[in-house]
């Protein structure tokens, strides 16, 4: 009797490559925010010494827009005064913005895809009183939440840090 030859174990199945790509990484849709599962912003607005009823203001930007395509990387949210509306080249140029808390200075900032967490980092440098910077990550936590890790640190020393969970709308 012929000695039987033990069967061949299957080979195993690649996993998929993760997306380094923009095309491979769109974040585009309609976001709401889980105020449930967010950090609370007050220290920011304290950081940021933001008068009371920006602060109000503020606390009513519960939606946010990404739109991507193939040049750029759009942010928008609104409520009562407050409207942040902001374009980034995909290139990673840096270019000029409106400051987010509406006040007198400049602005500048750009975005880049990162591999290691995977996700869009925004950068921002902002000129005038407060002056700081500000560094966003953002990274899809499945295909129906975003995450929004933001660390501000301003030239006086003084910073925040946060996470801001939005759920796709559409």
């Amino acid at each position: 009797m012929a000695a039987q030859e033990p069967a061949a174990s299957p080979s195993p199945v690649p996993e998929a490559a993760p997306a380094t790509t923009w095309a491979d990484y769109n974040l585009t849709g309609l976001w709401e925010k889980d105020t449930r599962r967010s950090d609370s912003e007050k220290t920011l607005f304290d950081v940021m010494e933001m008068g009371w009823v920006f602060a109000q203001a503020a606390k009513l930007l519960n939606s946010l827009e990404v739109v991507q395509d193939s040049s750029n990387f759009k942010v928008i949210t609104a409520a009562s005064v407050i409207s942040i509306s902001e374009v980034y080249p995909l290139a990673g140029q840096t270019v000029p913005q409106n400051r987010r808390d509406m006040r007198n200075g400049s602005c500048e900032g750009s975005v880049q895809l990162v591999p290691e967490p995977l996700g869009v980092q925004l950068k921002l440098r902002f000129e005038g009183q407060p002056s700081g910077s500000q560094e966003e990550m953002f990274r899809l936590d499945g295909p129906q939440t975003l995450i929004r890790e933001t660390r501000l640190t301003l030239d006086n020393g003084k910073s925040w840090s946060g996470k801001t969970v939005y759920v796709r709308k559409r």
